[in-house]
């Protein structure tokens, strides 16, 4: 038995697993943001008046000093521990969370992630009631449960729990009518909380604050609206420090799209060099998760396969003119923005699907959640 593990370990260096790497990488500290602005340095900001008689609004541009908290408030925060449950949508966004609340002061240490899924979190933590036939989104709870009575303790306290309802989420699919989240996913936060103050509030017995904010991605003025409002009294921040920090945590983003993009292009290059196949799973981003994938990439690496994640594929379009030439140059190129009742999940998996059918070095394993303790895995070839 060590021995095939040995063997296993050994055939897994030399296939890689984005998936693999991509769930461990997004929760990490990665992105070194820059310093707060020191009170003494100029920004420009705009001013709105109403026009005469009320109509219309004059705005006007002015410079002014970059608004920073006391140092009493600095010091506090390096003082204060946050937890944030590993689902859903965090998966999207993980890095912004991470580095939003970095620049504002928070110690990297003291940004505490919950674990991967598992049977025995599950076991311990899935009985605060039901949610939805969904099991990403019921396994949230034990998620929360993990925070509660596993990464808070008397040494090592809690303060807050952030679990934002994120309505909205960014998509590289162009001319699309909306990027709204799954309803299930986008109110999970709302219900959760509910779950676990019904009958005994576990949030106040224990000294942490639970924060569920509505929160939209895709416009990114209305997202520091919304995040200086939901965390400028508990932080004690500055809408300045606040915005600052959400511009940090944009960079981050882009940078681990990049990162996950440059490493896929290389995949995929070499494998159609040597004429091999790599396979890419299409699915949602929390399948990503060991516990929702259970892992079933892993026997396709050491079989070897180079494991691919939709984060992965290349996105910018002198790539992907390659592939889809002949759609652009047939003015189709709004092909997947005609599915208008369908979420932007799906569209994106279109997209996807149909990228696969075009490039002959790729293979998918589609990986769905639904109605059913586990994942049900369909796989194409």
């Amino acid at each position: 038995m060590i021995q095939l593990t040995q063997e296993r370990n050994q055939l897994k260096k030399q296939y890689p697993n984005l998936i693999d790497y991509e769930s461990r990488r997004m929760f990490r500290h990665f992105y070194d943001q820059a310093p707060m602005p020191s009170p003494e340095q100029p920004i420009e900001d705009v001013k709105a008046k109403t026009g005469l008689l009320g109509l219309g609004i004059r705005k006007s541009k002015f410079t002014r000093q970059f608004q920073r908290s006391s140092t009493e408030a600095m010091e506090r925060r390096k003082q204060l521990r946050i937890g944030i449950p590993k689902v859903l949508n965090i998966w999207s966004t993980a890095p912004f969370w991470r580095t939003y609340f970095e620049t504002l002061g928070i110690e990297q240490k003291n940004i505490v992630f919950s674990d991967n899924t598992s049977e025995e979190m599950w076991q311990e933590g899935g009985k605060y009631g039901s949610i939805d036939p969904c099991y990403p989104s019921k396994v949230a709870q034990a998620h929360i449960h993990n925070l509660l009575f596993k990464h808070h303790t008397e040494h090592k306290a809690l303060h807050a729990i952030v679990f934002p309802c994120i309505t909205h989420i960014p998509t590289h699919l162009q001319n699309v009518v909306d990027s709204t989240s799954c309803p299930i996913v986008a109110g999970a936060p709302n219900v959760i909380k509910a779950a676990f103050t019904k009958e005994t509030d576990f949030f106040k017995e224990r000294g942490i604050t639970y924060f569920d904010p509505a929160v939209t991605f895709t416009e990114p003025n209305m997202l520091k609206s919304q995040l200086y409002e939901a965390f400028s009294n508990f932080l004690q921040i500055t809408e300045d420090e606040s915005n600052f920090a959400v511009d940090q945590a944009w960079k981050a983003m882009e940078m681990f799209d990049q990162e996950m993009q440059e490493k896929g292009r290389m995949i995929l290059e070499q494998v159609e060099e040597e004429n091999r196949i790599a396979i890419l799973m299409i699915g949602r981003p929390y399948h990503s998760d060991p516990g929702l994938n259970h892992s079933i990439l892993d026997e396709f690496q050491v079989l070897g396969y180079p494991i691919l994640s939709m984060r992965s594929i290349p996105k910018d379009e002198v790539w992907l003119r390659r592939f889809f030439k002949a759609d652009l140059e047939g003015g189709r190129k709004d092909r997947f923005s005609g599915f208008k009742t369908c979420f932007v999940r799906c569209l994106i998996h279109k997209f996807f699907l149909k990228y696969s059918v075009k490039r002959f070095n790729t293979s998918i394993i589609i990986t769905v959640s639904f109605a059913a303790h586990a994942a049900c895995h369909f796989i194409f070839f």
